[in-house]
């Protein structure tokens, strides 16, 4: 009998998507709960996070939101949370999805919600297609935009990989824009029970779960200064009250952090972009 297959971003927007995962997803999701039960808390941790990164980079005065890659639409998601925005000023916003299940769901979702967010179906990780692709959907490369990763670059095992498309990204962004991203962790937790999971959840999504300590993930934003308070916990970033920001000593899940672009380009400019 063929063992159920879920796609990556189904399984972790599940707890989100207000039902629309299918059956294998459903049955991924039942068995790594039990055998990974931080995946999910962790997931929390990081959608309250980019919630309210995007009112932090509204109130900063961007207005162009670029999310690669989030699962299924979900109404407490940060997408929606941005397009709820400003209404007098809506922001310009583009989901990036390259799977056709999930991509079709957004683009349901938005004949529901019409001009509030674009969708292109291009590879995240394929950084130049994506940014030659933007300004089709409404934004603007030489105005400052908040490039929102989630937590994609946990599920790029090559270091390499991730480095290079990431700063193709940040050579494309103007001065003043935000990259923000949060990363698995098993850094305060056991690596062995961390590295079984990875291999179960490798079988049944494809998708190679990798943990990166704190200087690690600190080194994927390529140097861009990060915004107090630096990579923390996810529950550290802008928290909403000093409750919600408690993280257990060695409990870290969820890295996260945001840099800005600064005011001096030192990276090659993408070929389609301002330099």
């Amino acid at each position: 009998m063929t063992e159920p297959r879920a796609h990556l971003g189904c399984v972790l927007s599940a707890q989100f998507s207000n039902g629309n995962s299918t059956a294998a997803d459903r049955a991924v999701i039942t068995g790594l709960r039990e055998l990974w039960p931080e995946l999910f808390e962790a997931v929390s941790h990081g959608n309250d996070f980019e919630c309210r990164l995007v009112t932090a980079a509204h109130n900063a005065g961007i207005h162009q939101f670029v999310f690669l890659g989030h699962g299924y639409p979900s109404a407490s998601g940060p997408v929606f949370q941005a397009t709820s925005l400003a209404e007098a000023d809506p922001p310009s916003i583009v989901v990036v999805e390259s799977n056709p299940e999930i991509e079709k769901e957004w683009r349901a979702a938005h004949t529901r919600f019409p001009k509030t967010y674009q969708v292109s179906d291009r590879d995240r990780w394929a950084a130049d297609s994506v940014l030659d692709d933007l300004p089709a959907h409404g934004i603007d490369l030489t105005q400052p935009l908040c490039l929102v990763l989630g937590n994609a670059a946990t599920y790029n095992d090559s270091v390499e990989h991730a480095h290079a498309q990431l700063a193709r990204y940040q050579a494309a962004l103007p001065p003043g824009s935000w990259m923000a991203l949060s990363h698995l962790t098993a850094e305060h937790t056991d690596g062995t029970a961390f590295a079984v999971a990875a291999s179960v959840f490798e079988r049944l999504t494809g998708a190679v779960p990798t943990s990166r300590t704190r200087d690690e993930v600190a080194g994927l934003f390529g140097g861009w200064p990060l915004l107090s308070p630096g990579v923390c916990a996810a529950q550290e970033w802008l928290p909403d009250s000093a409750e919600s920001a408690r993280v257990v000593p060695g409990s870290v899940s969820t890295w996260c952090g945001v840099a800005c672009r600064p005011a001096t380009r030192t990276l090659p400019p993408h070929h389609g972009s301002v330099a």
